[in-house]
């Protein structure tokens, strides 16, 4: 038997990762400005916090419900977890099936999302980003490398600072001119510049493998 529950399900999650494609599509590209890509993240977590209202969800059940009466089924609950054996199935009490969905799915998956990417994209990552690009390196200090120090398990703490000095010396010598967190992991000797070739590495793969 055809069950409602499969056509809502499928139409929130396409609904929410709506949101979620163009930033997950950007950062499959070579050529990611991970700067940006952090800010369109950010602007991505609030716009889906925002979804969670009535108004939202009651746009993405008409959907799914038009949908459901083409295969001639029936919009109706699942049976409670508390008369089943799904113990561990999320069941907020509701009294419609519109409620009951949008209390014990739509709302939970927004939310699911929104953590993950604040998982992926932190805000203290931001000025980590912006520092390490060529046309933001007056804003390397004492401070910024103090957090970064906090943030990661650094190979080499003790020489951090002095690192940072290094590292702005050789772009102000014209040594190297990027725009994107990738190019700068290239240029950015391990031997030389253990701590940044560390955080540059790690920034990378950190956003590009959790999306």
């Amino acid at each position: 038997m055809e069950r409602i529950e499969f056509v809502i399900v499928a139409e929130i999650k396409q609904y929410i990762i709506g949101f979620v494609k163009p930033i997950s599509l950007e950062l499959q590209k070579s050529s990611c400005d991970l700067v940006q890509a952090q800010a369109e993240a950010n602007r991505t977590k609030i716009i889906i916090s925002k979804q969670r209202t009535e108004a939202v969800y009651s746009g993405s059940n008409k959907r799914a419900v038009g949908i459901a009466e083409t295969v001639n089924v029936t919009p109706e609950k699942p049976r409670s977890a508390s008369s089943s054996r799904q113990k561990h199935r999320a069941d907020a009490e509701a009294g419609a099936v519109e409620a009951y969905f949008q209390r014990n799915v739509f709302y939970p998956y927004a939310y699911h999302i929104t953590s993950k990417m604040k998982q992926c994209f932190p805000n203290e990552v931001i000025p980590i980003l912006q520092v390490f690009l060529f046309h933001n390196i007056d804003k390397l200090d004492k401070s910024v490398l103090g957090s970064m120090e906090q943030y990661f398990d650094l190979p080499c703490k003790v020489s951090l600072m002095q690192e940072g000095e290094e590292w702005k010396q050789k772009i102000d010598d014209h040594e190297m001119n990027f725009n994107t967190l990738t190019q700068s992991v290239a240029t950015a000797n391990s031997e030389f510049f253990p701590n940044i070739n560390y955080m540059l590495t790690a920034l990378v793969t950190r956003v590009l493998c959790r999306v």
